[in-house]
């Protein structure tokens, strides 16, 4: 799987407001039973995007991931949050190298 961050934009609000109906994000799915953090995501065919938004009702942090089997291995992840010097925001992915492309690169070079 190659990292998927490229193609995906997340936007990270802290919000105690409530949902807009809003065209671009049709689907949205609570994550946890008390309804404090939403995801709403949307795509764009046409340019092959997909867009996610999370709102959480939080004065810590969050985070969220996107792997291809569940796993934490090989996701990438989005942290983000509210501290004493104000917010941050952290983006971690692993590299896929492609190890048939790799030896042929690493021939090319040496031949």
């Amino acid at each position: 799987m190659c990292s998927l961050l490229p193609f995906f934009s997340l936007l990270l609000i802290c919000t105690t407001g409530s949902w807009a109906m809003d065209v671009t994000m049709p689907f949205m799915k609570y994550l946890d039973q008390e309804q404090l953090v939403c995801l709403k995501w949307g795509f764009d065919s046409l340019a092959g995007d997909i867009t996610f938004q999370l709102a959480v009702n939080t004065t810590g942090w969050v985070g969220f991931g996107l792997s291809p089997n569940g796993d934490m291995k090989g996701s990438d992840i989005v942290i983000g949050g509210v501290g004493s010097g104000g917010s941050y925001f952290s983006v971690s992915y692993e590299i896929i190298i492609n190890e048939q492309l790799l030896y042929f690169y690493l021939f090319s070079i040496n031949s």
